[in-house]
């Protein structure tokens, strides 16, 4: 493997020499990792490898103080023929159900490319996904969640195989309004003036973000929509005493969730009459 690096932008003084460290399993503890020294030269070859084996490397500076911080981790595989991993993976746009990448084609082998292979997980449920992608440099992964936590990597593939793949990067798609209406929505009289109503959250997997609060609408039955009540209440909020209404009348009664971006759907609408006095 030639491993090749430039010298730190802030080197503190002169720079003695340079430390290779490099691993088939990135998890371990740096001092786990095998390692080769070279003095100021900023090029080494480390032999010895594994054939079709997927390496991390990671270098790092010396002055006559001592070491600096580790370079950023990249990798490669041991076979010839298969491009180095992508470079610069990032996210450009981001929204509730899609989010636009960029990167740059490897150094190495980057003129035998026939796809890139763009892996993600969803880490709400756990699930990977899987795309393969013509020879381009941009895409817009979309059908994603809203208000969920995404890693994100890409490999670039030739004839020969699929290559190293890039660092995971992490994206939070945007929140959306809620798609389900609170549930178990009751209502009940309490006296001639006032019924109670509760009720619960929509599904979690359904809120498409924090719930910011509710909407309370009610109405007597014999207007229209338009003509309702509304109270806002807290996101927090699972009850609430409706006050001050007409004695022995009924009501009709529902409400919806909202989180910052809007509204959602209504829950079914309730018919409650107040008692007699």
């Amino acid at each position: 493997m030639l491993v090749q690096w430039e010298e730190p932008d802030n080197p503190n003084g002169i720079v003695t020499g340079y430390k290779i460290y490099y691993t088939t399993n990135p998890h371990l503890p740096m001092t786990d990792w095998d390692s080769q020294y070279v003095d100021s030269t900023t090029l080494t070859t480390i032999p010895d490898l594994t054939p079709h084996t997927i390496y991390t490397i990671r270098v790092q500076a010396f002055t006559n103080i001592g070491p600096g911080p580790f370079s950023a981790p990249v990798q490669v595989k041991t076979q010839q023929g298969v491009p180095s991993q992508p470079l610069s993976l990032r996210a450009i746009d981001v929204t509730a159900t899609s989010v636009s990448l960029e990167w740059t084609k490897p150094i190495h082998t980057g003129d035998n490319i026939i796809s890139y292979e763009l892996y993600w997980n969803d880490t709400s449920i756990n699930e990977k996904g899987h795309r393969t992608l013509a020879v381009i440099e941009s895409y817009k992964l979309d059908k994603l969640q809203p208000n969920t936590l995404y890693h994100i990597w890409l490999a670039a593939k030739s004839r020969r195989g699929e290559g190293a793949y890039t660092s995971p990067i992490a994206i939070k798609t945007d929140q959306y309004m809620p798609e389900a209406p609170p549930e178990n929505v009751r209502a009940e009289a309490v006296d001639s003036q006032k019924i109670r109503v509760t009720w619960e959250a929509p599904p979690e997997d359904q809120q498409n973000g924090i719930i910011s609060g509710y909407r309370l609408h009610y109405v007597e039955n014999y207007k229209s929509d338009n003509s309702a009540s509304i109270v806002t209440l807290p996101g927090i909020s699972r009850e609430f005493i409706i006050e001050d209404l007409r004695k022995y009348t009924e009501y009709r009664i529902w409400i919806l969730a909202f989180t910052e971006v809007g509204d959602g759907p209504p829950s079914y609408v309730i018919n409650v009459r107040t008692e007699e006095d």
